[in-house]
């Protein structure tokens, strides 16, 4: 079934952030959906939360990277949902598997929202090939 796409929310959404003061879309807002799943700005807002912030600013600037993400996130619900009707996910090795993400998923989140660790911005710029020598010494011996 193809999905219904909201172009008018999708509009709205991709120019809120550019307007100052404007109001933001609620967060059940169904940005894509069909009959049996739909995609809203809060899981928009939640996959974009996770990622790195430079990447997010790339896809947030683009309205074709919006839409690839949304794209993404459509098609993993329907796969899942399927997954699901079929019994997929209740296989032990799955579920093992689902947990493990789960924890893993938690862990980082919860690490990010502690005040002493550090930023996606942090890691990133520690990550880059150009740190010079000086830097990564200073940010080893902020590790202390």
């Amino acid at each position: 079934m193809k999905p219904i796409v909201a172009p008018a929310v999708l509009s709205v959404l991709l120019l809120v952030p550019a307007m100052a003061g404007a109001e933001e879309l609620p967060a059940d807002a169904v940005l894509v959906s069909d009959l049996e799943v739909a995609v809203s700005v809060a899981d928009l807002e939640s996959a974009l939360w996770g990622m790195p912030a430079t990447q997010r600013r790339q896809i947030e600037r683009n309205p074709s990277n919006l839409e690839s993400m949304l794209d993404s996130l459509y098609l993993n619900r329907v796969l899942a949902a399927e997954a699901r009707e079929q019994g997929f996910d209740q296989d032990d090795i799955v579920r093992l598997r689902l947990q493990q993400r789960r924890e893993a998923e938690v862990s980082r989140l919860w690490l990010r929202d502690q005040d002493e660790a550090p930023t996606w911005e942090e890691v990133e710029r520690d990550r880059d090939p150009e740190l010079n020598e000086a830097a990564l010494q200073e940010w080893l011996d902020g590790l202390d």
